[in-house]
């Protein structure tokens, strides 16, 4: 069947690029290997799904591109996203910069835009698994596309396949594959925002436990993050080692030195930790209870065995070296880590199409013309926050604009 504009994927991205071509004469389609489009969105923001968020910059993505992709945003900012919902006919909500559907259910944000795509005319293709895409002929302009239910052709070609996280949802990396087949670099995909993996045999004992504290990376990169961290039988989790999983994995991938400390009383200095205790060495009954006066008890246990001190000996019996050793290892409680926990415990990829061979003001191809590329596809992760999923819908929009030719380039040729 021939198609003026075909969108592989039907996510985020390939939703939002379908629903950018509403206002066009052009037929389309939608080819996706899943039942229905979409499902990703469900396991969103815990299921509240975070469409964007306000306190919007450039820190808060990462990519190894010099920064170019950023213009897609300011011009799709957060506020043409909320006035884009809202005339799908989704109201929002905003809590502390972070946007949420008004439901607070990552089903309406689902159902708003499959409703949206559905009156764009748009065909969907579902249970439909892409074998290859390729140029129809090296002098003919278009492309065709080889899946398990036939052939498709089309004028346009957006390639909105997503990455490699979450892959009981669809996600399986293939994209990355057609990508190279149309000539383009792919950074190395590792994935991001998530848990990481630590060598100590003490993890274990601290599964279940959360700690408000701050981790800081140095070495390959020196960075740091602030919130609620998580002990798992396996290691470290939560928002903050979220923030910076993707560095300290790329750092462990590339044989680069990678230290990992966490401080676990970040609201105060070590001197007044160390007040704290000695004030408190003589009204406790053991080194537990005294740990446990400012932190959670499994921690207290870990700490005193980590500073070769028995838990259960009596506090009063603390020297003041003792005290500087308790102290040093609840502000500086170093870890080792080892890896992250896979693509399907990881919220997106970092990595991808290297965004060096794209034209950012219209998500053309600079390796095949008429092709697009939008999404989690490219080399660009943002930190936790809404900021991924605003990425897809920002640059799926304009990969549809362009494809429709409501966007033009503005690269000089």
């Amino acid at each position: 069947m021939k198609y003026d504009v075909i969108i592989i994927g039907g996510g985020p991205a390939g939703m939002m690029a379908a629903i950018a071509m509403c206002d066009s004469s052009l037929k389309t389609a939608i080819i996706e290997h899943g039942d229905k489009v979409g499902r990703k969105i469900l396991v969103t923001g815990n299921g509240k799904c975070n469409l964007t968020n306000m306190n919007m910059g450039r820190d808060c993505y990462n990519s190894d591109s010099d920064g170019a992709f950023y213009d897609v945003i300011e011009n799709y900012d957060p506020n043409w996203l909320i006035g884009k919902f809202c005339d799908m006919g989704m109201l929002t909500r905003e809590r502390d910069g972070y946007v949420y559907p008004a439901s607070e259910q990552a089903s309406t944000v689902l159902d708003t835009l499959r409703n949206a795509v559905n009156k764009a005319g748009c065909d969907v293709i579902s249970e439909s698994n892409v074998k290859l895409a390729s140029r129809i002929s090296d002098r003919e302009k278009g492309f065709i596309v080889s899946t398990d239910k036939g052939e498709y052709t089309c004028d346009k070609l957006i390639l909105a396949c997503g990455s490699k996280c979450y892959s009981k949802t669809g996600s399986d990396g293939f994209g990355y594959k057609l990508a190279r087949y149309f000539g383009h670099r792919i950074i190395d995909v590792i994935p991001a925002l998530g848990p990481i993996e630590c060598s100590e045999n003490f993890f274990p004992a601290l599964k279940g436990v959360r700690a408000k504290g701050k981790i800081t990376i140095s070495g390959y990169v020196n960075l740091s993050d602030r919130g609620e961290i998580q002990f798992t039988e396996y290691g470290i989790s939560g928002i903050p080692v979220f923030q910076l999983s993707r560095h300290i994995i790329r750092a462990i991938n590339m044989g680069e030195d990678i230290e990992v400390e966490l401080d676990l009383y970040p609201d105060h200095a070590e001197e007044l930790v160390k007040m704290y205790l000695d004030k408190f060495r003589s009204t406790a009954e053991d080194v537990t209870m005294l740990l446990n006066s400012m932190i959670n008890k499994k921690l207290a246990v870990v700490i005193a065995n980590r500073c070769k001190i028995k838990p259960s000996a009596p506090a009063a019996s603390l020297s003041d070296s003792d005290l500087d050793k308790l102290c040093d290892m609840i502000k500086h409680f170093k870890v080792s880590p080892v890896e992250g926990r896979g693509y399907d415990m990881a919220q997106v990829c970092a990595g991808g199409v290297d965004l060096e061979e794209i034209d950012t003001s219209t998500m053309e191809s600079l390796k095949c013309k008429g092709l697009y590329i939008c999404g989690e596809m490219l080399d660009v992760d943002g930190i936790c926050g809404g900021y991924n999923l605003h990425w897809a819908f920002a640059s799926g929009y304009l990969a549809g604009l362009a494809a429709a030719g409501i966007v033009k380039s503005t690269l000089v040729t």
